[in-house]
């Protein structure tokens, strides 16, 4: 069976060559240290662009700024460059590559420059980084449905999505004082994992895929929060379906101005989808607007829509049934963010900002726990592909039987580890 969505996405991982991605492996210090793991902390780069040009780079751990940082190909990416395309620092000074950075990296220029042929590939870690229970693919809806299920209601219809939407905004922000913390149970907690997992979620498929990559990713997300959905994968205008509801959904840049409104030309119903949503993808965090397709269709007949939508005539429609016109009508992006009117849109606002803080509100135990058995699984998973494969995570080939040796024993001993950690979380959830 050919399903043209899945084709497509496969086809779309081409263009994360010719797409500029919002993502560093590393960031750069304005004294030219590195955050890769080895010199310091790992730490990558959020990158925010406006008309192309980098307009803010922030660190996905420590949620600090930075003048410059290193793409996956070894690619200097800065806010600013000299004449002599040096990237400079946040006082316009030419960041220096240190000594002892250029000596252990091999690497031969005195400054990071933001030039094709200057190669700082070396400095780029090789090891995959991330949560290890965090997996984007073409099943993501699965794991957001499991991780959905105590979030809000899980009646089948709209209002229950909308459930999900709040707790999730809800959950994304707070804080909370020792005092209550040491109050939760264990209900709280584990539906606040299940939100924390969720944002990690989200915040991979915003971060680490290409416009069209990320799209439909997201839908595969929206339809795990709405109970009984189904992801349509026709190419239709519909992404998502359930018994009674049609979404369509756009993930697109803050920046957006406008946006298509498109009808559904199979259906025997409204032309009109139900609910549109549009995402709006920050560098920070998501806004989504849940538009009222409804409400749009009666208040577009009666005139009402001037200062929110533009005129035109939509495509699929028998005046337009190949392709849109140019005056198709679109939202108003703008108009719709200022609008306070729940009838016609709801407005979300999902956090992501130091997601591990928000284990924190969870206890501090808790956050030692959880880390303590992520990382330890983590070198367990190195030390088993090592075991399997012949290469360690730094990309070194074991050859002799001692080597190999070690890296059983020392697999043997994250076992033991693991056991250790596991019965120190299930204290702090079961307390």
């Amino acid at each position: 069976m050919y399903i043209s969505k899945f084709n497509k996405f496969f086809k779309d991982l081409n263009e994360a060559r010719t797409v500029d991605l919002p993502i560093l492996d590393i960031v750069i210090s304005d004294d030219g240290s590195v955050h890769n793991g080895e010199e310091d902390f790992l730490n990558k780069g959020r990158v925010e662009r406006i008309d192309k040009k980098v307009t803010r780079i922030l660190g996905t751990e420590d949620n600090q700024l930075y003048s410059a940082g290193i793409d996956k190909n070894g690619n200097v990416i800065a806010l600013e460059v000299d004449n002599q395309f040096r990237a400079l620092d946040k006082n316009g000074s030419p960041i220096v590559v240190p000594p002892h950075i250029q000596k252990k990296y091999k690497i031969k220029t005195p400054y990071y420059y933001q030039l094709p042929e200057y190669d700082y590939y070396s400095l780029v870690p090789i090891t995959p980084t991330g949560w290890v229970n965090v997996k984007i693919d073409m099943e993501i809806v699965k794991r957001v449905r499991r991780y959905a299920k105590s979030l809000g209601t899980n009646t089948k219809g709209h209002q229950s999505f909308l459930d999900k939407l709040a707790e999730f905004e809800r959950m994304s922000t707070q804080k909370r004082s020792e005092q209550y913390i040491s109050k939760l149970k264990r209900g709280t907690i584990q539906k606040e994992m299940s939100c924390i997992l969720l944002l990690h979620h989200i915040n991979e498929v915003k971060d680490f895929f290409n416009p069209s990559q990320s799209g439909f990713l997201f839908e595969s997300f929206i339809a795990g929060l709405i109970p009984g959905s189904r992801i349509k994968e026709d190419n239709s205008p519909v992404d998502i379906k359930t018994t009674h509801d049609r979404y369509q959904c756009k993930l697109v840049d803050f920046k957006t101005e406008y946006v298509d409104i498109t009808m559904d030309i199979d259906t025997s119903r409204s032309k009109y989808i139900e609910h549109y949503m549009i995402a709006l993808k920050h560098i920070d965090k998501i806004e989504l607007l849940i538009i009222n397709g409804e409400e749009i269709e009666k208040r577009w007949n009666a005139g009402e829509l001037d200062d929110l939508v533009t005129r035109g005539v939509p495509r699929n429609t028998p005046e337009s049934p190949k392709k849109p016109k140019p005056n198709q009508p679109k939202f108003k992006v703008a108009k719709f963010l200022a609008l306070n009117d729940d009838s016609l849109v709801r407005k979300f606002t999902i956090e992501l900002t130091d997601i591990e803080s928000r284990i924190k509100n969870l206890g501090e135990n808790l956050k030692k726990s959880l880390d303590e058995l992520y990382e330890e699984l983590s070198k367990f998973q190195y030390n088993v592909e090592t075991i399997i494969t012949g290469v360690n995570e730094k990309g070194v080939v074991v050859k002799s039987q001692s080597e190999f040796d070690v890296y059983h024993i020392l697999a043997e001993k994250n076992i033991q580890n693991l056991a250790k950690h596991l019965e120190s979380l299930v204290s702090d959830i079961n307390k």
